[in-house]
């Protein structure tokens, strides 16, 4: 057996013996992307490895019986005289899990909704609720929601956000509908800021959704 002085061989198998070069398989018979230079790159039988190009291997004239020939490896200085051909394997984690990840954009999203967006973007949302005697109740039909305005008492509207956070989107809510957005979408939660104004039509649509099941499709 041949033994190749740059590798360690607790980690790498020993050489192939040369002397059944016959039984070695041109690299780019076996992979045809390969440059017509592999031919001189052979496959080894009995290990995944590639034989260095750069060796060259020469057959002792000074033996002459014809039975035992033997092989003379020269090697290069600093040169391998195997290559992994071998694919590595990778697995990549979902980003789309990460709990942190989830948790940022969850509350990114549901303290906009709640502390800045349902008084302005989305206050269009505050006429499927009214107030009766300090109580938030949603409208019963669609002819109330089109003779109900536009709220001008800031505590009124700070007692319908109440109820939306409470009852219509809460903070599980939004957490569940912006993993599900990101699904159908397509796009990976650390890209939904870059992304906001689409995202907030969504939870805009989504809560107007939910409010008009409690309006219109049930008795509460």
């Amino acid at each position: 057996m041949f033994y190749n002085p740059y590798l360690n061989y607790d980690e790498y198998e020993k050489i192939v013996n040369p002397y059944f070069l016959s039984t070695l398989t041109p690299a780019n018979h076996v992979y045809p992307y390969l440059s017509s230079s592999a031919k001189n790159v052979y496959l080894s039988p009995h290990s995944p490895y590639l034989l260095s190009p750069t060796i060259t291997i020469e057959k002792d004239s000074d033996k002459k019986d014809k039975d035992k020939k033997s092989i003379k490896i020269n090697f290069p200085s600093f040169a391998p005289l195997y290559q992994s051909y071998i694919p590595h394997n990778y697995t990549y984690q979902n980003v789309n899990n990460d709990r942190d990840l989830i948790r940022n954009v969850t509350k990114y999203f549901f303290e906009g909704t709640m502390n800045r967006w349902l008084y302005s973007d989305f206050q269009e949302l505050l006429k499927y609720l009214v107030i009766k005697k300090g109580k938030v109740h949603v409208v019963s039909n669609r002819e109330e929601l089109s003779k109900n305005k536009l709220d001008n008492n800031m505590n009124d509207m700070k007692l319908k956000v109440k109820f939306i956070s409470e009852y219509v989107m809460t903070k599980h809510d939004m957490r569940s509908f912006i993993k599900k957005l990101s699904l159908k979408s397509g796009v990976d939660l650390w890209k939904f800021k870059d992304y906001k104004s689409r995202v907030k039509k969504s939870i805009f649509k989504k809560i107007r959704s939910k409010l008009e099941k409690l309006s219109f499709y049930s008795d509460l």
